[in-house]
């Protein structure tokens, strides 16, 4: 096993951080990071990992003699989240990219997209080469979530019927994510919670999960109630996400 991590090492973590690691691409971005730290990660929830993940992959990538900064790097990476959201698709033309730090339209898409690309954080589409994607989609999940806070501050019940539509399997990753990015003292972002809550109890418990304590707890035993109604023992799992006995 890579990073010379033992089987009875991973057995030994805890329940939760062990169902993270089941998603191959997760486990994948433990081990990196055992191998490149001075042990294992303290954070071992999935969006925590690829932070730290992305964080260390990105800091390689800066490039000072080239005027290529993080904030470019991870500014781009947002911003073609955004387009692909705009563009309901799975890549963009690199003619499309205007916006993009470092945009080039004589000869697109620039050399921040460039160095990502370099990076294999975003990668060609085969057949179309003026086409780029995210390279591995729980990456793009994790960009998609950051732009989607954009639309959540300025439209929270449309984002809400949004996410209300899509699956919880494709939903979960974004909203994970997301959760860490609430201030629930923001009113839209307490629209954002109530309304996808209403319409759809498991996805409003993922979003409640990162910090129970800061939701009413009348919000709270609604979603139970409603989970009990909706799903056999989806209370226990709803009860299990937000810390309830």
């Amino acid at each position: 096993m890579r990073a010379n991590q033992p089987y009875e090492r991973l057995f030994a973590l805890p329940k939760e951080t062990r169902e993270e690691l089941r998603h191959p691409f997760t486990l994948r971005v433990y081990l990196d990071l055992v191998a490149q730290g001075d042990g294992p990660p303290q954070q071992t929830r999935r969006t925590d990992l690829l932070r730290a993940w992305l964080d260390r992959r990105l800091d390689v990538e800066i490039r000072p003699t080239e005027r290529l900064s993080r904030q470019q790097l991870e500014q781009s990476l947002i911003a073609i989240a955004a387009k692909l959201i705009e563009a309901r698709g799975g890549s963009l033309c690199v003619d499309e990219l205007s916006g993009v730090p470092r945009f080039n339209p004589t000869h697109p898409p620039g050399p921040v997209v460039e160095r990502l690309l370099a990076a294999n954080i975003l990668e060609s589409v085969p057949g179309r080469r003026d086409h780029i994607r995210f390279a591995v989609e729980a990456v793009q999940d994790f960009y998609r979530a950051e732009a989607e806070m954009e639309v959540i501050n300025g439209a929270p019940v449309h984002a809400a019927e949004e996410f209300a539509k899509i699956s919880f399997t494709e939903a979960y990753p974004r909203l994970a994510r997301i959760s860490q990015m609430l201030q629930v003292r923001d009113e839209s972002h307490q629209e954002f919670v109530a309304c996808l809550a209403a319409a759809d109890p498991r996805k409003g418990a993922v979003v409640m999960r990162c910090d129970p304590s800061q939701y009413p707890p009348s919000l709270r035993e609604a979603v139970l109630d409603a989970l009990g109604c909706r799903l056999p023992l989806a209370t226990a799992f709803a009860a299990r996400l937000l810390f309830i006995s």
